[in-house]
């Protein structure tokens, strides 16, 4: 299978090296900072929140995990949107998705911002623009090389999250979970809205489709890598939730006067 050819590419990625690619596209700045927001929304709900996020997001990779499999290119995207709708239509996406790359220039200095936190006498810009040129060096010497970078630091990410699981779980006070109220202190809807936002840093392994031609038997290693992925990532996100709303002290405010029975009771958290 590693010398079979699809389209004139090369098909190299195993799928160890797929599940090292959807992880690390997973696993982001985003569960740093969104955690904080879903408490407030939702209180000791943010574990319930995450894999209600997992849910949604693995029925919308259903289609694309369908696409992949039967019609596994480089570019995948780009590849449906040109074959299906149609050259024009294939052009404006490889417009829209070079303007959205220009994210990627916030993950460079979100790095050396923190980095400087350490390091103050450091030119954020300057290792920003640094850390951009690795990795574009990275991926011209090749996509196995990558791959076994990318690995090299998904066991990092990983490891970092169970220190912070394991060290935090036997701290983790679970009786504050079946608390009156603690789940959806602000109602349903703000707990659907916080698995609405806890969706962003979740949503990352749909992009192995784009590796698609260089994928060793990609009809069945992108399906089984995203959605095995995502569920990995889910339940340590869900483990990292337990620990974040049963460790941190959660002040709760009552939008509603003691004197005023009648009105409806409605709740909000705060980290």
């Amino acid at each position: 299978m590693s010398n079979q050819q699809n389209n004139g590419e090369a098909q190299v990625l195993g799928f160890r090296d797929c599940m090292s690619f959807c992880i690390g596209q997973i696993i982001g700045s985003g569960i740093m900072v969104l955690t904080g927001i879903a408490l407030a929304k939702t209180g000791r709900g943010v574990p319930f929140g995450f894999l209600v996020a997992a849910a949604i997001i693995m029925i919308t990779m259903v289609p694309l995990a369908v696409l992949g499999s039967a019609m596994p290119g480089t570019g995948g995207n780009y590849t449906y949107v040109r074959e299906m709708i149609g050259r024009k239509s294939g052009f404006v996406y490889v417009i829209m998705f070079a303007v959205s790359q220009c994210l990627i220039s916030t993950f460079a200095l979100g790095f050396a911002n923190y980095l400087q936190a350490i390091l103050p006498w450091i030119n954020v810009k300057v290792v920003a623009l640094g850390l951009l040129v690795l990795c574009v060096l990275f991926n011209m010497v090749g996509l196995k090389t990558a791959a076994k970078l990318q690995t090299i630091m998904v066991a990092v990410l990983m490891a970092a999250l169970c220190v912070y699981i394991i060290f935090g779980l036997p701290r983790v006070n679970f009786s504050v979970f079946t608390e009156p109220g603690a789940i959806m202190p602000n109602g349903a809807i703000s707990f659907f809205t916080a698995s609405a936002l806890l969706y962003f840093p979740m949503g990352g392994a749909k992009f192995v489709a784009e590796l698609g031609g260089e994928i060793k038997d990609p009809g069945k290693t992108i399906p089984r890598s995203m959605f095995l992925s995502t569920g990995i990532v889910a339940v340590f996100y869900a483990l990292m939730g337990v620990v974040a709303a049963g460790v941190l002290p959660l002040r709760v405010k009552r939008w509603w006067s003691p004197r005023r029975r009648s009105s409806p009771r409605r709740f909000i958290c705060s980290s």
